[in-house]
Order: structure tokens, then sequence, then C-alpha cells
């Protein structure tokens, strides 16, 4: 049960690039931004699911459900910020950098110290 988040997160990038029908699913929920800065001719358009950071919290949200007995519980443990208090924004983000130096990828960084912080 350990590896599923892994799995999931592997799982739903492969199927997200290869099976049309279900990258025309994740690409479906748009978030559309018109007059940027209040500019009219500047817009920007995502596809939140469709990024691997959605596809990553989509994996997690379910392995939580899956191995929790109370899955809020898992997602918001606060432990480390609750000890740290208002200096905890200074701690996290050096905390993330260090993680991302090391593990070579900022997602990687996040994946592993996600329950820590």
């Amino acid at each position: 049960m350990a590896w599923l988040p892994y799995l999931l997160v592997a799982l739903l990038l492969v199927c997200s690039r290869v099976f049309a029908g279900f990258e025309s699913l994740l690409t479906s929920v748009t978030l559309d931004f018109t007059a940027v800065l209040g500019e009219a001719d500047i817009s920007a358009s995502s596809s939140p699911l469709y990024l691997p950071g959605g596809l990553l919290v989509i994996s997690a949200l379910i392995a939580a459900a899956l191995q929790t007995k109370k899955p809020s519980s898992a997602l918001n443990s606060a432990l480390f910020a609750s000890t740290f208090g208002n200096a905890f924004p200074l701690i996290s983000s050096t905390i993330g950098a260090l993680g991302a130096f090391i593990a070579g990828s900022n997602t990687v960084s996040n994946m592993m110290f996600s329950q820590f912080q």
C-alpha cells in the first residue's frame, strides 16, 4: 500500500498521454483568464487536471481515501507548521529548496516532504 501513490501517479501520467479519451476528459476542465492585468489582449487558459501536478493531486486524494480511515487527517497534518508557528514559511521554503537540490526535481521534493510539512 505504501507504493500506491507512486503507482497511481505513474499510471495516470501514462494513461493521460496514451489514451485520447482519458486525455480529452482531463483537458475538458479548463481555467480561462481573460483581460489579465486589465489588458484586453492578454488572456490565458490552463487544464489543471492534465498537468502533472494535477495528476499528483488526484493520486494523493485517491491514496488518502484508500489508505486511511479519516482521509482529511492524511491531507492536513499541520504538525510541523504548528511547531514553528509564524516562522513556518521561512522553514518550509528552505526545506523545499534543499529537497529540490538533493533530489534534482521540485516534484520529487514535494512528494518526499509533503507529509513532513
